[in-house]
């Protein structure tokens, strides 16, 4: 039989945590639902010292990626540019009380288009 009613996805994912290894440079987000690998936007996800507007900060760029498949679980592989800045800049990911994200809502989908609930960078 075929459905009475039918309710699309309008849901938004959301970045529930992630983790950082700056060892070998590898971002892992922790997503509400499964994401779509391949609208993946790095350009749209900054690290920050803090929640100040004062913080030292670094947007990864489009040579940061990910190997990941469609998942809750998405790892980005740091590029080496990305890698080099993000060690110069003196308070930016070196320790769990200087890594924050920011990202925007176009960083990443779900697999029905929904665009992600972004992380602002607030004080």
């Amino acid at each position: 039989p075929q459905a009475e009613d039918f309710y699309p996805d309008f849901i938004r994912p959301t970045l529930d945590i992630f983790d950082l290894d700056m060892n070998i440079g590898l971002l892992t987000l922790y997503f509400s639902e499964t994401v779509n690998v391949s609208s993946l936007n790095t350009t749209y996800l900054s690290l920050f010292s803090s929640r100040d507007f004062s913080a030292l900060w670094h947007r990864l760029s489009n040579y940061s990626f990910t190997n990941s498949s469609n998942s809750e679980i998405i790892s980005i592989i740091i590029s080496s540019e990305d890698f080099n800045i993000i060690t110069q800049l003196e308070y930016v990911a070196t320790e769990i009380s200087n890594s924050f994200i920011v990202v925007h809502q176009e960083l990443i989908f779900d697999m029905n288009f929904n665009s992600l609930i972004p992380i602002p960078h607030t004080t």
